[in-house]
């Protein structure tokens, strides 16, 4: 049985894809759907489709979420990338079934629940989260489930620090983007990064799951 830790109470966050779910580079072929082009070309009309797939990857190497990015150049309000994101998840949904379902992660997670609690902070938007976290069976261990969170910025953390608690929790930070760690550790979460990519963090793992083995055996420390 695990021991649920003592003192203030742990919450772990979790990013979606590339970290909780290997998902982004199987999907960059929603790039090319034709939505993709649509909604583009209602700001840059004389883009070609090949431009504007360099337009999209510009922005997603610069904000974390290409939507997120073209509307910060463009001064678009939130209610346009929440539309964009409803239109261009459609195509992200349609991937899903081909996800490969780890069967390691619902039992970490199971044991991982028992000490501590569980939440999803994802730039993506609610319908396409719950789709990916149902998909691999883990949808019932994320009781809050955080989406359209732009992690380049400080908001979503306060957020999370006033409806949870900024002395009373602990708070880490599980993600793949380097640039989406930086917030978080000014804020004071403890910051986990996963995968390739080099960047600066508390602890670095090569994936999620290793993350969760040396957490449970109670090798981290926040």
């Amino acid at each position: 049985m695990v021991t649920e830790h003592c003192g203030p109470a742990v919450h772990l966050h979790f990013d979606l894809d590339d970290t909780l779910a290997h998902t982004a580079k199987a999907f960059r072929p929603s790039w090319r759907d034709p939505s993709v082009l649509e909604i583009v070309q209602t700001l840059v009309p004389d883009l070609s489709h090949e431009e504007v797939l360099h337009f999209f990857k510009v922005y997603y190497e610069s904000h974390g979420c290409s939507w997120l990015g073209i509307a910060d150049n463009f001064g678009l309000p939130m209610r346009w990338v929440d539309e964009a994101y409803d239109r261009h998840g459609d195509a992200s949904l349609k991937l899903i079934a081909d996800l490969e379902v780890k069967d390691r992660l619902p039992s970490l997670l199971d044991a991982a629940s028992e000490m501590v609690r569980l939440r999803i902070l994802t730039q993506a938007g609610y319908r396409y989260a719950e789709s990916v976290l149902d998909h691999l069976g883990v949808r019932h261990h994320f009781p809050i489930l955080r989406a359209r969170a732009y992690k380049r910025t400080a908001q979503p953390y306060h957020i999370i620090l006033a409806e949870e608690g900024r002395h009373e929790a602990k708070h880490w930070l599980i993600e793949d983007s380097p640039a989406n760690l930086k917030e978080a550790t000014r804020l004071g979460f403890t910051t986990v990064l996963v995968g390739p990519r080099d960047g600066e963090a508390d602890y670095c793992f090569p994936d999620v799951e290793a993350f969760l083995e040396s957490f449970i055996a109670g090798s981290l420390t926040p």
